[in-house]
């Protein structure tokens, strides 16, 4: 838990994700943010008591970006239980490959910490909570596994098919949930 949230805080999270990002979550030290971040140790231990804490703020920071797209496009849909995998679709679509660097850095975190995803558990219930409410659960799921599938491969560094053929597949995810719009 940060005690104040400044310039600083969001500083120190950048330059220790790129910590993570250039040598691993087992490199992230207070003291190469300290080096990175030109804060002192003692400031980035203002907000983060622990290396357990920053990791944490950092996973956090990635998934309130991803929520943040995601929301955008599921109320420009209308926000409906309807539409929420649609929203989710879109919002692979955009995202293609934009973190996937992030993403790796931070699978070795939660490899290592599985209750770092303490916090995104209950999201990704939640999605499947919705779609289960929906007549076309099945349908629902499957673009859904699809998609997480995608999301599992990229945080693993693994990129199987070339952008374009991800296209067609989230067009395809598209086409399965009845909806003619292109990705």
């Amino acid at each position: 838990m940060t005690k104040h949230k400044d310039s600083s805080y969001d500083l120190i999270l950048e330059k220790a994700l790129e910590v993570v990002m250039e040598s691993g979550a087992a490199s992230l030290t207070f003291e190469a943010v300290a080096k990175k971040s030109g804060i002192s140790r003692g400031g980035i231990l203002y907000h983060f008591p622990s290396k357990q804490a920053l990791l944490q703020a950092i996973l956090d920071q990635y998934v309130t970006k991803d929520m943040e797209s995601f929301n955008k496009h599921w109320e420009k849909l209308g926000g409906t239980p309807e539409t929420m995998v649609k929203a989710e679709l879109l919002c692979a679509t955009e995202e293609d490959m934009d973190r996937d660097d992030e993403a790796v850095a931070l699978l070795a975190a939660v490899v290592n910490n599985p209750a770092l995803l303490d916090n995104v558990k209950p999201i990704i219930e939640g999605r499947y909570d919705i779609a289960r409410t929906q007549k076309t659960f099945e349908r629902q799921a499957a673009v859904l596994l699809a998609l997480d599938g995608i999301y599992m491969l990229r945080a693993l560094g693994l990129q199987p098919l070339n952008r374009k053929e991800r296209k067609k597949i989230y067009q395809y995810l598209l086409s399965l949930l009845g909806d003619k719009e292109t990705a």
